[in-house]
């Protein structure tokens, strides 16, 4: 289990470890708690054991103000800014190296079943920014603060603006 966190803090940062470098941020990073625990919901899922699962996705939300879907498929390198308001839902699909700050929300547009959103490696995505609907966001992209992205994004390109615009 711890891992998966040194993986995944590691990657995202590239910095050189220490057992007490490890240790402070293990226990002073929400950003890296919320992150494990998302790891061992998925876990839990993955084992078809759907009511545990559920209950540390909970524990995610009361304890970290961050409610990640314990089926969303995540991959290494994932880093959290500040947990506080992060929204994803269990069908979004986010790749390697992604970075998200506070108050993001990826997910389905409401009412309509066109999909979740497909987010590729190396993607920043800025605080207060939505992502919604069937789009992909494509390797090195930028999603700028208060983003709202309802198209699909090139890969190397920043997206600013509501709705949001290439740039």
């Amino acid at each position: 289990m711890f891992d998966i966190i040194k993986t995944d803090y590691a990657r995202s940062t590239k910095r050189k470890w220490s057992i007490v470098n490890y240790l402070l941020l293990c226990f002073s990073s929400k950003g890296v708690a919320a992150v494990k625990d998302y790891r061992f919901s998925n876990w839990l899922y993955r084992k078809k054991l759907f009511v545990p699962a559920k209950m540390v996705q909970n524990r995610n939300i009361k304890k970290h103000g961050c409610d990640i879907g314990c089926n969303a498929q995540i991959d290494e390198g994932f880093a959290i800014g500040h947990p506080v308001g992060i929204v994803i839902t269990g069908e979004a699909i986010i790749g390697k190296n992604c970075t998200i700050m506070s108050n993001v929300t990826i997910g389905a547009k409401e009412g309509r079943n066109e999909g979740t959103p497909i987010i590729k490696d190396q993607v920043y995505i800025g605080t207060g920014a939505k992502i919604l609907g069937k789009c992909i966001i494509e390797d090195n992209a930028i999603i700028g603060a208060n983003a709202v992205v309802l198209k699909n994004i090139v890969e190397n390109k920043k997206a600013v603006g509501v709705p949001a615009r290439e740039m």
